[in-house]
């Protein structure tokens, strides 16, 4: 008989660490794993690890698992799942001083490993903010300006990775708005 019971105990970016319950007759087990709906299945050689960790996968991307019993050279029938590796965060956000003004800050990122459809950006605070949420596809320039801030205040900005429906732990910055300097005036006469 098939061993039963997958179970996906550890995921990672690149990572999925697979269990099962053994089967009665097997001695060894193989494991295969490919995306859904893409490459061709890769196949481990066989096995007696349980559980047994499937490396160097790509952030973001669902994959089926199979395990198949092997007893005296004879394979069972597969127990099957999919499971989806942890969506990678963005790279390192940049803000650069020529893009702080008083009421204005653009932040640049690098791009995320792995799969990604696009990023989601927020602030914190987000009061007076004309734009504190917006959306930036992967494909796109990776930048994004936020407007209508308070001069002088300190804001935590978030960038988060989106593929698939699931999202990344957030990317975050912080970074102060400039201020408005004070001019003393002063008149003079002349006679």
């Amino acid at each position: 008989p098939p061993p039963t019971n997958l179970q996906f105990t550890t995921v990672g970016t690149d990572i999925l660490e697979v269990s099962w319950t053994a089967s009665s007759s097997a001695a060894t087990y193989r494991v295969t794993y490919e995306p859904v709906g893409g490459a061709e299945t890769v196949s481990v050689a066989s096995t007696t690890d349980n559980p047994y960790t499937i490396t160097g996968l790509t952030a973001g991307t669902l994959y089926t698992v199979r395990v198949y019993g092997i007893s005296n050279g004879v394979e069972s029938g597969p127990l099957q799942g999919d499971q989806g590796t942890t969506v990678a965060q963005p790279g390192a956000i940049t803000i650069a001083p020529a893009d702080v003004t008083v009421n204005s800050i653009r932040i640049t990122w690098a791009a995320a490993a792995g799969s990604k459809d696009s990023y989601d950006i927020s602030i914190s605070p987000d009061t007076g903010v004309n734009n504190p949420t917006g959306s930036v596809t992967a494909a796109a320039t990776l930048e994004y300006t936020f407007t209508g801030m308070t001069a002088g205040t300190e804001y935590t900005l978030s960038v988060t990775t989106v593929s698939g429906g699931e999202n990344s732990v957030p990317r975050t910055a912080t970074q102060r708005t400039g201020k408005y300097h004070a001019y003393t005036f002063y008149t003079f006469y002349y006679f």
